[in-house]
């Protein structure tokens, strides 16, 4: 029996109706897998390979046959829009087959959210958020609700392994396991995957064999990808900050190295004054490099990716000048998540029409929101990593027959023998290549754990007593350990927990000994942010009139009367409402500042370790424009003549020396509190961290690292060393000992550190 023969009738003549020809050889694969087995399924393939279909088209014809008992099926998706696409696309599926088909998320309406509850059935799409506030407000409603759940489908799980919004989403499935009369079949969709086998265990934990992996190796897609690199001078404020030659900078955190950057090439022309109200250098972009973008992506619908906001600003207001210059329409749209929902869904839109617009956009257009077929991509500064990268160059060539198109934009300051070594590296260029060899390899970062997430945790705990109003600390160990998704957490530290929360009165335990929710606790299960586990940064609200332009972080408000760049346009401060935390603005023209600060994005120690790979050997790129090839070969030179590839620690004064272990960043600050530990002044070079100084001479932090290689190393007090101490919402109401027991989980890489310092 053929797969299409496998599908239940009405979902034959839905295809028919559809004018479907023949299946993708994804869905000819998940069809027999889903109807024909028990077991759980990831499929993994490119964009627009069919990965929903192949899920929905079986598990339609699995339930069609009695819709209506309960909700049968679950989509949950990370975005709202993304569950709008996913809606459009299932209801006409589904109508044939009469399957009723819902969505639940912040824009939905109340009416068609009771009626959900009031006669359950179908399909459901949610976001994980919206599926945390029923277990809250909806607790006693669910058993009616889910009881015959058959299928869970996962979508963009890339995007969810290793995150806390991840192991909150997990936390949940094993909740609603508890609700469902027989087991829930789990199906993930992901364009992109790491490590597979991890990926099946971050699945189902309990029962990673179950899980089948398919993989869509037939429609394989050519690649057209070019780097190019452009060089500046340094402003003349630049080059008065220039340290002694030879040494490592002392300002070399100012600047990000994902964001090395983008100083215009006339600014070397200008007075000191003009300086002052110069965007910040990691938002600043070479009149070359515009000209070049513009010339590459107008008249196409394309997507250009920067690392940062505020690049993603200054980029989208300089090819519209360009585009102004040319007497032709302003076709540079903007999109990232500091923005107004309605200005980032009318980019959307406008990205949808026929009228050809690219879109300057940070990581919210990198998952499968539907923007239609894309021509081409492009990305400013180096990738981060090898799974972004691959889900950027993904979103272009949707088409059958159409090339994957991607270019890498990638700048540094023109380097001299004065400057520090780490300059003379080119390491924005490096990393470009470095990360785009391991794509070729077929490498990708495998998942994080997320063991150690107490605020995860936390955040679970307070859900569970809201949704229970009451239960026995053993029941709710049980709940969320040892059939949950904390599975790896000690009963002592569990109690460790719930003693530390009830000393903030987030619980307390009655005299018959269930715990229930404190006042505190209370307080903030009721608000409306609860819902997610991760922190939203405090932000000021930046409004011309009655209109929401976008939010801008708290720790950088510009002053009244100064300009600010937002959505691709300059304004200017005309009131600045601290308690009320907004910002009122009116349009204005001239030289504009984004006011958004750099994110410090981790690197793998297998892309450090490429990247040292291509410095110490002699290939060619075909990929490389002229000019970037020609910057590789300097950098090679400039590593050479420093000795930086050794891996040994290096005196570049005597008093002083430098390391670059070529290893990732969490290793490397591994490394550092190692050497706190053991009473070395140390201090990171560049942003991502590439290498250490130290205060001291090479032979004396041999001497001193060599005692701290040779002692047991106690986790507990390397993370001691670790700040800041809390990055997670709910942080603050853990002691210091969970805190640093976390750190030692999340942010400590020793396997790594220790082969570094052995080479050392």
């Amino acid at each position: 029996m053929t797969a299409f023969e496998l599908l239940a009738q009405p979902i034959q003549r839905a295809l028919w109706n559809m004018r479907w020809t023949d299946l993708r050889p994804i869905q000819e694969q998940a069809i027999p897998i889903i109807l024909q087995t028990e077991r759980d399924l990831i499929i993994s393939a490119r964009t627009a390979a069919g990965k929903t279909e192949a899920a929905f088209l079986p598990v339609l014809s699995a339930i069609h046959d009695d819709p209506l008992a309960s909700v049968r099926a679950i989509y949950v998706g990370p975005l709202k829009a993304l569950i709008n696409d996913q809606f459009r696309r299932l209801e006409d599926l589904a109508q044939l087959a009469e399957i009723p088909v819902h969505r639940w998320h912040g824009d939905v309406s109340g009416d068609r959210k009771r009626s959900t509850l009031e006669q359950p059935s179908g399909v459901l799409l949610i976001t994980p958020e919206s599926l945390e506030a029923l277990f809250v407000n909806r607790g006693s409603q669910l058993p009616t609700v889910f009881h015959k759940l058959s299928f869970v489908v996962l979508d963009e799980l890339h995007a969810m392994l290793g995150t806390e919004r991840g192991l909150h989403l997990r936390s949940l499935l094993f909740r609603l396991q508890r609700l469902a009369n027989s087991r829930i079949r789990l199906i993930a969709l992901s364009a992109t995957l790491g490590d597979l086998p991890k990926s099946a265990a971050w699945l189902r934990p309990d029962a990673p064999d179950q899980v089948e992996i398919l993989t869509d190796a037939a429609t394989q897609k050519s690649v057209q990808f070019r780097i190019h690199a452009y060089l500046m001078r340094k402003t003349p404020a630049q080059q008065r900050q220039q340290v002694e030659p030879g040494t490592m900078s002392e300002n070399v955190s100012d600047v990000p190295a994902s964001d090395l950057d983008h100083a215009p090439n006339q600014s070397t022309t200008t007075t000191d004054s003009s300086q002052q109200n110069l965007p910040p250098t990691s938002s600043r972009i070479p009149g070359e490099m515009l000209d070049d973008m513009f010339e590459y992506f107008r008249g196409q619908k394309n997507l250009i990716f920067a690392n940062s906001k505020a690049l993603v600003e200054t980029c989208a207001e300089g090819l519209n000048q360009l585009c102004l210059k040319t007497s032709s329409r302003a076709e540079f749209l903007v999109h990232h998540g500091s923005l107004a929902r309605e200005t980032r869904e009318e980019t959307e839109r406008l990205m949808q029409g026929k009228v050809p617009y690219t879109a300057v956009c940070s990581s919210t257009l990198e998952l499968g929101i539907d923007i239609g077929n894309v021509t081409a991509v492009g990305q400013i500064g180096a990738p981060n990593s090898v799974n972004s990268m691959v889900q950027r160059l993904g979103r272009s060539g949707r088409k059958d027959g159409e090339p994957h198109c991607m270019r890498i934009f990638v700048t540094a300051n023109e380097a001299s023998l004065e400057q520090p070594v780490h300059e003379q590296l080119y390491l924005d260029l490096i990393q470009s290549i470095a990360v785009t060899e391991l794509m070729l390899q077929k490498w990708f970062e495998p998942p994080l754990s997320d063991q150690g997430d107490f605020s995860t945790l936390t955040q679970q705990i307070l859900s569970i007593l809201a949704e229970t109003g009451g239960i026995k600390a053993t029941e709710l160990f049980d709940r969320l350990v040892t059939r949950g998704a904390f599975h790896s957490l000690e009963r002592s530290t569990f109690a460790d927990l719930l003693r530390s929360l009830g000393s903030h009165d987030l619980i307390e335990q009655m005299s018959e000994g269930d715990l229930i929710l404190g006042l505190k606790g209370q307080k903030i299960v009721s608000q409306y942010d609860f819902y997610s586990a991760f922190a939203s940064a405090i932000e000021f609200r930046v409004t011309h009139g009655a209109n929401l332009i976008g939010m801008l972080p708290t720790s950088n408000v510009p002053p009244t009367g100064e300009n600010l760049m937002l959505g691709g346009r300059g304004w200017q401060v005309v009131h600045l409402d601290r308690h009320r935390r907004e910002v009122s603005v009116v349009p204005a023209s001239g030289r504009m500042t984004p006011f958004f600060l750099p994110t410090d994005r981790p690197v793998h120690a297998r892309v450090r370790q490429q990247m040292r790979e291509i410095l110490s050997n002699s290939q060619d790129f075909p990929y490389l424009t002229e000019r970037a090839s020609q910057m590789l070969r300097d950098a090679r030179t400039a590593a050479e003549r420093s000795h930086v590839l050794s891996g040994k620690f290096q005196d570049v004064t005597n008093s002083k020396c430098v390391w670059f272990p070529w290893t990732g960043t969490k290793a490397i600050k591994t490394v550092e509190a190692m050497a706190n530990v053991a009473g070395i002044s140390v201090k990171t070079i560049d942003q991502p961290v590439i290498a250490l100084e130290f205060s001291i001479p090479a032979i004396e932090v041999r001497n001193r690292m060599r005692i701290v290689l040779n002692t047991p190393v106690d986790v507990i007090k390397l993370a001691e060393q670790l700040e800041p101490k809390m990055n997670r919402k709910y942080d603050p109401y853990l002691t210091p000992e969970l805190l640093n027991l976390g750190l030692s989980f999340s942010s400590l890489d020793l396997d790594n550190a220790l082969t570094a310092l052995q080479l050392a």
